[in-house]
């Protein structure tokens, strides 16, 4: 009975943990290869208002609204942003692409689309009563700004201090 036991939890595992594959650290060969892995989530065209889709075809012509490929970390390789309808991804690109940050929005349906910020640009937060104050960024390396409706945004920039991505609350 120990040795079925044993089995079956062996085999429970490993065919678990195969359907497991976007754990943080793990290897993808490519940007394609993700995008390919999450193609019927990322935020498209047809997830967006009207308005919002006129204006993101106009503003972002040719680019998808859950996909940004940039240089996030400065080593120059393109590394991977993805917003899905639940949640934002950052995979950081080198000889392989990892699974670095996963920001769970937890479906919150007021995501509308992400856009890259310009290396170099400065980032100024919010100046709200509900935030605490945050200093100004100046962009080392492109960054990621996620855009609500209500038009409410934060911008992702990576911090290479923790080695992580930080965030900013741009707008309100």
């Amino acid at each position: 009975m120990k040795n079925s036991t044993f089995r079956w939890i062996y085999v429970s595992l490993l065919f678990n943990l195969s359907f497991f594959p976007l754990a943080y650290g793990a290897d993808y060969k490519s940007v394609s290869e993700i995008i390919g892995h999450y193609k019927t989530q990322i935020v498209n065209l047809d997830n967006l208002d009207a308005e919002d889709r006129d204006y993101f075809k106009k503003s972002e012509p040719g680019r998808s609204p859950g996909i940004v490929k940039a240089d996030f970390n400065g080593d120059g390789k393109i590394d991977l942003a993805l917003l899905t309808r639940s949640e934002l991804l950052f995979f950081l690109c080198a000889d392989s692409c990892k699974l670095i940050k996963s920001i769970d929005y937890g479906g919150f349906f007021g995501i509308q689309y992400i856009v890259p910020i310009t290396k170099g640009q400065v980032v100024e937060a919010f100046d709200g009563a509900d935030i605490p104050p945050v200093p100004s960024v100046k962009l080392k390396n492109t960054a990621v700004h996620l855009i609500f409706s209500g038009k409410a945004s934060m911008a992702y920039y990576w911090d290479s201090a923790i080695y992580d991505f930080s965030k900013i609350v741009t707008n309100d």
